[in-house]
């Protein structure tokens, strides 16, 4: 395992911490919201809202898990190789003699 300074392990933290009071501000935000809508709309409808995003947010989780993690180990692992495949720009293109 790589060490990492301890400056860039406290921006790493702050902005970990900032990540989840945003997410946190915005299930407040949607539960106010459907909070409202109860009170205007069918409750089955609200219901049903409520079981999409749930859903929604089931499935986006699992990606996060089977995909994201994984790619994100896979980069750490491997961070000069991004793109193995792909050979690297040359510098300079060679200049066609148009006599």
């Amino acid at each position: 395992m790589t060490d990492v300074p301890p400056s860039r392990q406290h921006d790493k933290r702050a902005r970990d911490v900032a990540t989840l009071v945003a997410l946190a501000g915005l299930v407040l935000l949607a539960c106010g919201l459907l909070a409202l809508l109860a009170l205007v709309l069918q409750q089955l409808f609200v219901l049903a809202i409520v079981v999409f995003v749930v859903a929604f947010g089931l499935y986006l989780g699992l990606h996060y898990v089977l995909w994201g993690r994984g790619l994100s180990q896979r980069i750490q692992e491997h961070p000069d190789s991004s793109r193995p495949d792909v050979e690297p720009a040359p510098e300079t293109l060679p200049v066609a003699d148009n006599d």
